[in-house]
């Protein structure tokens, strides 16, 4: 009987390695994968939050014109708009050879005395266009 008991206990410490070996082989898999999976979700969050900037940054673009086209100055019985006159600025600029794309700034000078606006864009560029 002794040696029942022996081939017993050979068989469960046999089988005791098998597991703990697949156990092991198991956990490697389980840590590759979980590696995996972070490495997707950190993607994931980066593309997310490129496209909450770009969102954030074109709503604010479109803020700035809807605020801009609601400005009116008036004088000596005359109107002009403000949209109206950046667009003659543009224009303008075009004209001149420029790409409107490169504006970055844009500061304007309303004279209705004179019946002009004046202009300074990228604070390099001047000119004078008509009201």
């Amino acid at each position: 009987m002794a040696k029942k008991e022996m081939n017993v206990e050979e068989t469960m410490e046999t089988a005791k390695e098998v597991v703990m070996d697949k156990a092991e082989d198991v956990k490697a898999v389980a840590k590759e994968t979980a590696k995996k999976v972070t490495r997707t979700a950190k993607k994931t969050a980066e593309e997310a939050k490129k496209a909450t900037d770009a969102a954030a940054k074109a709503a604010k673009k479109e803020v700035k014109k809807l605020i801009l086209k609601e400005t009116y100055i008036q004088f000596a019985g005359q109107e002009y708009k403000e949209s109206e006159i950046l667009d003659k600025v543009e224009a303008a600029y075009k004209e001149a050879g420029h790409r409107v794309s490169s504006i970055k700034s844009i500061e304007l000078y309303v004279k209705p005395e004179d019946g002009a606006a004046y202009y300074v864009i990228n604070g390099k560029v001047s000119g004078k266009v008509d009201l």
